[in-house]
């Protein structure tokens, strides 16, 4: 007669030995990156300052000072009038 149908497969058998290491594969891409980290913790104070306020080279500290400006406005010859506290009226500076 004809031969019958493939019967079941059957367990596996035992592993086999390990094989030869191959060479290195290429890098992969570079992932996300992580979130951020806690922060640090606070650093030793630094170095004493000066003991004069700023600078030699600098005008604001008592250096080379220029000619005097302009004389300001008089007293009652100004653009806007004063109110009681002596400052311009509110909105007249806007006109």
């Amino acid at each position: 007669g004809r031969p019958g149908e493939p019967g079941l497969d059957g367990f596996p058998g035992p592993r086999g030995e390990k094989g030869d290491r191959s060479e290195r594969g290429e890098k992969g891409e570079r992932g996300v990156p992580g979130r951020k980290g806690v922060k640090g913790q606070k650093g030793e104070p630094g170095p004493p300052g000066l003991d004069q306020p700023c600078p030699v080279d600098r005008a604001r500290c008592g250096g080379w000072q220029g000619p005097p400006g302009s004389q300001g406005l008089a007293r009652g010859s100004r653009p806007c009038p004063a109110g009681q506290d002596g400052l311009p009226v509110p909105g007249c500076w806007h006109k």
